[in-house]
């Protein structure tokens, strides 16, 4: 139950009798009311001066002022220290005493694997089918920097695709393997970009082709996946439904 605020008697440390606030509270069984010195609830509530433990929002800094020390927990294995989302955490260091932060930007390498069939492709059919390029972003909303793009051919067959790349999924399209490549009016504006990427290296039994936008393919994840789809722009015969891999280096924010 609340507190309710009344004012008590009591003798000082010289033994005069002094007027002191207080609180009385109801507790046991029969109820007792105790009297509570109001001195014991301010020592409860944190102040804001140089010697207290709190501190004001705002409040500037002066030497010699009293606070609570932060300490971190050190895991040599990055990890979280709470249960969900939402929850309460430590601050880690590693065993070096390093805070773990995350940096504005980081790169990851991402790959897909178009499925495609043996056979013979022509000059703007789809090579493959629609495919999902997973971890693009770090979180829906978040952007992304593509800056190279690898296809490893392993028949030495292919010497000129274009990849279009999607921000989002292209749902009103359908990409059939081997068949013309269309996209439907609604989903133009889902397209991130259109690069060609032709040969750059070719050894006995494998070819590399490679493309690095000089500035970068910048773009915003609708959600952590984006899409992409390959075209074929000179004929060629595929012998093996494995013989393709693509590879995205991908700065995110």
């Amino acid at each position: 139950m609340p507190l309710t605020e009344t004012t008590y008697t009591a003798n000082d440390a010289d033994g005069v009798e002094q007027t002191y606030k207080g609180y009385i509270d109801t507790v046991g069984s029969p109820p007792v009311q105790v009297i509570i010195p109001a001195k014991v609830i301010d020592d409860l509530i944190p102040g804001t001066e140089a010697t207290s433990l709190g501190k004001a929002e705002d409040a500037a800094h002066a030497s010699g002022d009293t606070g609570v020390a932060v300490w971190a927990v050190r895991r040599d294995t990055r990890a979280v220290g709470s249960g969900a989302d939402g929850d309460y955490s430590s601050v880690n260091v590693d065993g070096y005493g390093n805070v773990y932060v995350q940096t504005s930007q980081n790169r990851v390498l991402v790959e897909a694997v178009p499925t495609t069939a043996a056979g013979a492709y022509a000059a703007g059919d789809v090579v493959g089918t629609l495919m999902t390029i997973s971890n693009a972003v770090r979180a829906a909303g978040l952007s992304g920097v593509i800056e190279n793009i690898v296809i490893n051919d392993k028949a030495n067959v292919i010497s000129n695709l274009d990849l279009v790349i999607f921000k989002e999924i292209p749902s009103s399209s359908t990409f059939t393997d081997n068949a013309a490549y269309t996209v439907d009016v609604a989903d133009w504006d889902k397209i991130a970009a259109a690069v060609n990427v032709d040969n750059v290296y070719a050894a006995a039994g494998n070819r590399t082709n490679q493309y690095c936008p000089p500035a970068g393919i910048p773009f915003i994840g609708v959600a952590t996946s984006i899409y992409a789809v390959l075209v074929c722009r000179t004929a060629f015969t595929l012998a093996s439904a494995t013989d393709l891999k693509l590879a995205l280096t991908i700065r995110r924010d």
